[in-house]
């Protein structure tokens, strides 16, 4: 069971949670090729029942081996700063969590009801594995106000910020020091995800092409 529990934290910062509340029939069960013939493998329950043995026998999760000594602060505890931060631990990184709110876990803990995802017998203890990686946290930090992402990197020697929350719009620079860092990592963030080297770049949507209709009441056509 252990060995699983490390095998799913390969791809997976909380496992308790994704187990409970993960859309998995419209992801990983979805495109299961057992679906095609039956039922699909239940992934879901599965992780969820690996996690919950972790949790109730405290297996630790496997942290990085050695430090590169590179510090990097994540704006906002929710679902995508967890697994920013748990990430970037495991791959040898020295993070930091800054977080407005008193209580860790955003969403999880004010958006999900606690019977659909306990509080204490699930988000927190998933966090607490987060903390054995390594990372660290502070409550009560309101970017823009508390402090600025320039005085954490200025002042505090953070090399690079991920924002997971909205900071005033403001972009974070993600510097070349994360070079190494998994590409699909690059920033985290509710509303989208990018690539460390587009992460500077202009988001450009593509155009929808006006229908028929639209062009004729333009008088295009």
């Amino acid at each position: 069971m252990e060995e699983a529990y490390k095998v799913i934290g390969l791809s997976s910062a909380l496992p308790a949670i994704c187990g409970r509340v993960c859309p998995q029939e419209s992801q990983c069960e979805g495109q299961c090729i057992r679906g095609k013939k039956g039922e699909a493998v239940s992934i879901g329950k599965l992780e969820r029942f690996v996690a919950d043995y972790a949790l109730e026998h405290d297996i630790k999760p496997a942290g990085a081996e050695v430090k590169n000594g590179h510090k990097v602060a994540v704006i906002g505890s929710g679902p995508s700063g967890l697994t920013c931060a748990g990430d970037l631990a495991k791959a040898g990184y020295d993070v930091t969590v800054f977080e407005a709110l008193h209580e860790l876990g955003g969403v999880l803990v004010y958006g999900i009801p606690e019977f659909r995802l306990p509080k204490q017998k699930v988000v927190a203890k998933e966090i607490e594995k987060v903390k054995e990686l390594g990372v660290k946290f502070e409550t009560n930090v309101v970017i823009g106000k508390s402090t600025t992402i320039d005085m954490l990197i200025e002042e505090e020697g953070f090399e690079a910020t991920i924002d997971t929350e909205k900071s005033g719009g403001k972009k974070s620079p993600i510097l070349a020091s994360l070079e190494n860092l998994r590409k699909d990592i690059g920033t985290y963030s509710d509303r989208l995800m990018l690539n460390a080297k587009t992460y500077n770049a202009e988001i450009e949507q593509p155009k929808k092409e006006k229908s028929v209709f639209a062009r004729l009441l333009e008088g295009q056509t």
